[in-house]
């Protein structure tokens, strides 16, 4: 016979853990399923939030308004760009 079958074995798990060891994992557990309420409870909060905010187009407001504040940042500094520019080309030309 090529393949052989294993005979089954009864694993028998016995805890070898102390009390303290015991006890810290439960412990541990009861934090861990504390911790996961609260950030579950976070995270419904937030979406709770966002969709306000999508609703009311509050974020949508605030974006075009980012927007524009960038646009007329831009076109300021163009502005002073080019007017240093100017002024630096006059100042060349005075020096010849």
């Amino acid at each position: 016979m090529l393949f052989k079958r294993k005979k089954k074995e009864e694993e028998i798990i016995v805890d070898q853990r102390t009390d303290v060891e015991r006890k810290f994992e439960e412990r541990g557990q009861e934090i861990g399923a504390k911790t996961g309420q609260v950030v579950q409870k976070t995270i419904d909060k937030l979406n709770e939030t966002k969709t306000k905010l999508s609703e009311s187009e509050t974020l949508k407001k605030a974006q075009v308004k980012s927007k524009e504040t960038i646009e007329k940042s831009k076109e300021k500094i163009k502005e002073g760009k080019d007017k240093l520019t100017r002024k630096d080309k006059e100042r060349k030309k005075e020096e010849n």
